[in-house]
């Protein structure tokens, strides 16, 4: 029996990245569908609140691309510029390369 080449590098991280990206797919309609259940008895969406408990998590910062991905623009925009007011999170970078991370204290 002839044995099957061995997968190349970039043969096995197409594959690793087909499958992120169908895991991805499927935790973002679970989200959708966490939002549907959510909205239908009657929740609203605290973006701030969301906002503040993301950039805990991640210590180091995220990417403002990324926060997009959560909210509305127009909402994310308010609860980031809202919490920078208050001093409880920090915008750094430029346009483009934004990160958003906790506020240091001072």
């Amino acid at each position: 029996m002839a044995k099957e080449p061995e997968k190349t590098k970039l043969e096995l991280a197409k594959e690793a990245q087909i499958e992120l990206h169908e895991t991805m797919i499927d935790e973002r309609i679970k989200f959708l569908e966490t939002m549907q259940e959510f909205k239908s008895i009657g929740g609203s969406d605290n973006v701030e609140a969301t906002v503040l408990r993301i950039v805990e998590h991640f210590k180091p910062g995220i990417p403002f691309l990324f926060l997009q991905t959560i909210a509305p623009d127009a909402m994310l925009s308010k609860a980031i510029k809202d919490l920078k007011a208050e001093g409880k999170i920090e915008k750094l970078g430029k346009k483009g390369n934004v990160i958003i991370k906790l506020a240091v204290a001072k």
